[in-house]
C-alpha cells in the first residue's frame, strides 16, 4: 500500500465549512415562504383594481368599450386602488403575518370587485364570474371548512343586494344569472374545500415525516460523532459535508476549518485509493474511501489511527491465545490427574522407602498447585458478566490503609 504525508499547518484554509443539519425548516423560511404566495395574489388584486380605475377616464374607457360614470364607481375603483396599494406594503412589511393579511384582504375583496363588476355592466357582460378567484384564494388560504362554504354564501346575498346600495334597478338583474353564478361559487368553493383538506393531510403526513427525518439525522450525528474513527462526507466538487471531531483531530484541524479538498483529491488520485496509508504529522493513519457517486452525490472517507488498528489486532491474538491457552490447559487436566493418582497409591505402599514417600508427597503438593493455576486460567476463559456495584471510596480507601499499616507494622497515631 502506498504511504504519503503531509502537514496541515503548510497550507491556509479557506474551504467553507458545511455541518450536517436536521431537515428542518426555521419559522423564517416557512414565513417567506407564505409571502411568496400571498405576493402573487397581491399582484392580481393590483392589476385588478389598475384596471377598473382605468375605465373612469373616458380616454382609457373608449378603448376599452365602457367606462364609468356614476360617481360612487368612480369612488370605489380608486378605493380599492388604495386598498391593493396599502395591502401589498402592508404585506411587505409583516411577511411573518402576511396569509393572514392575505385571508383578510380576501374577505374584504368580496364586495369590492361584485360591486365594481355589476357597475360595469351588470351581468350582461360576464364580469361578475371574477369573485370565483377570490373565493377560491380564500379556500386554499383557509383551510377551513365553515369559513370555506360562507364565501360563496356571501357572495351571493351580495348579488341581491348590492344593487340596492349602487343604485342598479333590479329590473336589470336576471335572477336565473344571480342562480348560475351562484351555483358556480358553490362549486369553486367545494373543489377549493376538497384541494384544502387534502393539503392539510398533506402537511400532516410531511409534518411527521419531517420530525421523524430531524430525530433520524440528530441520531446519526450523536453516532457519527461518538466514533472512535475519522468520518467526513463530501460530494462530487470535494466539498466537505461532514466531519466529525476524531476527523479534525487526526488531522490536525480546528473547529472553524474543514478538510482540505487537496488531500481528497490526492487520495482519489492514489492507486487503490479504497485503502490507503498516509502520515500526518508523522502519525501514521489508515485512510479508507467508500464512493457512493453511483448511488448518490457523496462519498465517504474513514480515517482510523494506525496504533488503535495495532491494539484491536493486539486484543484479536490475546483473545486467541487466551483460548488456545484454555484448551490447553483443559488438556494438560487428565495426564495430571493420572500422575496425581499414581504419586497417592505409592505414597500408600508399604514397601516404599522414607525418602521415595517424600518424593511423593513433593509430586503430590506440585500437580496440586498446577491444577490451581489450571483452574485460575479456565476460570478467566470463561466469558462471565462484570457485576457493578456502589462503593464508599473514602471507606474503601481507609479500610486499606488500615490493613496496609497492619501488615508492615506502620504507627497511624
Amino acid at each position: 500500500m502506498a504511504k504519503s504525508s503531509f502537514s496541515a499547518v503548510e497550507y491556509s484554509f479557506s474551504v467553507k465549512h458545511y455541518s450536517i443539519k436536521p431537515m428542518k425548516k426555521t419559522a423564517a423560511n416557512i414565513d417567506d415562504n407564505g409571502y411568496k404566495s400571498i405576493r402573487y395574489l397581491n399582484l392580481f388584486r393590483l392589476l385588478l383594481s389598475l384596471f377598473f380605475f382605468s375605465i373612469i377616464f373616458e380616454k382609457l374607457g373608449s378603448f376599452i368599450g365602457f367606462s364609468y360614470t356614476l360617481d360612487i364607481a368612480r369612488f370605489i375603483a380608486s378605493l380599492y386602488l388604495t386598498f391593493s396599494i396599502l395591502t401589498w406594503i402592508i404585506s411587505a412589511l409583516f411577511k411573518q403575518h402576511s396569509v393572514k393579511i392575505g385571508v383578510i384582504a380576501l374577505i374584504i375583496d368580496l364586495p369590492i370587485i361584485i360591486a365594481l363588476t355589476l357597475l360595469f355592466d351588470g351581468l350582461n357582460a360576464g364580469w361578475v364570474i371574477l369573485p370565483v378567484i377570490t373565493i377560491g384564494s380564500f379556500s386554499m388560504l383557509s383551510r377551513r371548512p365553515y369559513a370555506i362554504l360562507a364565501m360563496p354564501i356571501v357572495a351571493t346575498l351580495l348579488l341581491w343586494i348590492t344593487p340596492n346600495f349602487i343604485g342598479i334597478e333590479h329590473s336589470q338583474i336576471n335572477s336565473s344569472s344571480i342562480l348560475l353564478y351562484a351555483v358556480t361559487y358553490f362549486a369553486i368553493a367545494l373543489v377549493g374545500l376538497r384541494q384544502s383538506q387534502t393539503y392539510t393531510q398533506t402537511l400532516l403526513l410531511a409534518q411527521k415525516r419531517k420530525s421523524r427525518i430531524v430525530n433520524l439525522s440528530q441520531l446519526n450525528k450523536l453516532i457519527i460523532a461518538q466514533m472512535q474513527s475519522g468520518v467526513v462526507a463530501f460530494d462530487h466538487e470535494y466539498n466537505v459535508i461532514l466531519i466529525n471531531n476524531k476527523a479534525k483531530e487526526l488531522i490536525k484541524i480546528s473547529n472553524d476549518q474543514v478538510l482540505p479538498t487537496f488531500l481528497i483529491k490526492k487520495i482519489i488520485a492514489t492507486p487503490n485509493s479504497s485503502h490507503n496509508n498516509l502520515s500526518i504529522h508523522g502519525e501514521d493513519v489508515i485512510i479508507h474511501l467508500i464512493n457512493q457517486q453511483q448511488e448518490s452525490d457523496l462519498s465517504l472517507l474513514f480515517i482510523e489511527e494506525q496504533k488503535q488498528v495495532n491494539a484491536k489486532s493486539q486484543q484479536i491474538n490475546l483473545a486467541t491465545l487466551g483460548q488456545l491457552s484454555a484448551t490447553i490447559a483443559h488438556e494438560l487436566r487428565n495426564p495430571m490427574a493420572a500422575i496425581y493418582s499414581a504419586a497417592q497409591l505409592l505414597h500408600e505402599s508399604t514397601s516404599i522407602r522414607a525418602e521415595d514417600r517424600k518424593l511423593t508427597e513433593i509430586i503430590a503438593n506440585q500437580i496440586e498447585r498446577s491444577n490451581k493455576i489450571i483452574e485460575d486460567i479456565l476460570l478467566m476463559s470463561k466469558p462471565h458478566v462484570a457485576n457493578q456495584i456502589d462503593i464508599n471510596l473514602f471507606e474503601s480507601l481507609t479500610k486499606f490503609q488500615a490493613e496496609f499499616c497492619q501488615q508492615h507494622n506502620i504507627d497511624t497515631s
